[in-house]
């Protein structure tokens, strides 16, 4: 079996088309559609898509095909704004879950210290610069969460790909 994946890192809805059948899927933002086909014995995969704004359009050569769309989490969200929005991505010190404990409650201020140590970076610093962007991490964790406290799970939970089973997380 052919697995295809596209991934949406645009703020907007992208639709999916499958031709020859122009079947058509929405894709959420920063969300991800496989495609799951088998060819007949012998034949060439001669599957191609295009792309335009807003949409993919797929070729696929197949009689039969499934089709799975992935939604993010909200952490899954959170990530992307704090690394592709703010720049904090994390590095050689670690991604920000290995400073976040597995279990319990994780509050925006300890999420806040979380990211200051992915990046090497001293939580406990009082300097001007460094309390703006604690203050700013944390809000952002509060506008993504609703709440400033989560279960540490949450916190953890990536989605999953196309066609995973929960399993294989």
């Amino acid at each position: 079996m052919t697995i295809a994946t596209f991934i949406n890192y645009t703020d907007k809805p992208l639709t999916f088309i499958i031709e020859p059948w122009a079947d058509r899927h929405e894709v959420p933002p920063k969300g991800e559609v496989g495609i799951r086909y088998q060819l007949r014995d012998g034949a060439e995969d001669r599957s191609a898509s295009v792309m335009t704004e807003g949409e993919i359009e797929f070729w696929c050569n197949a009689e039969d095909y499934e089709v799975d769309i992935v939604k993010p989490t909200t952490r899954d969200l959170l990530f992307w704004e704090l690394c592709v929005g703010l720049g904090w991505c994390g590095s050689p010190a670690g991604s920000i879950g290995n400073f976040l404990p597995k279990n319990g409650t994780v509050n925006a201020v300890d999420f806040s210290e979380a990211v200051f140590l992915s990046e090497g970076e001293d939580p406990s610093s009082q300097n001007e610069k460094e309390l703006g962007w604690h203050s700013s991490i944390q809000k952002l964790f509060i506008t993504y969460f609703g709440d400033a406290a989560v279960s540490a799970g949450e916190l953890h939970e990536t989605s999953r790909r196309p066609f995973d089973k929960p399993d294989d997380q």
